[in-house]
């Protein structure tokens, strides 16, 4: 059974999604920490792997990242 997540700022319903990297793996990085494309490998930031779940709001258009469900 898939889980239902709900959308923080419009309290509707969200679709479950998966983001995939094309060759690399996905990193978040502070925009203090951002030091453009080709440094981007000595920033320090949260590593995810090639993919990972995320939910997705019609309404208000964003997407949600769990960022304890690390995918491979």
């Amino acid at each position: 059974m898939e889980s239902v997540n709900i959308c923080p700022y419009f309290g509707t319903r969200m679709k479950l999604g998966v983001i995939h990297g094309d060759r690399y793996r996905l990193k978040w990085i502070p925009n203090q920490e951002n030091r453009g494309l080709m440094l981007q490998w000595f920033s320090k930031g949260i590593k995810f792997g090639h993919s990972i779940e995320s939910s997705y709001c019609e309404e208000c258009r964003k997407i949600v990242i769990d960022v304890e469900s690390k995918s491979n």
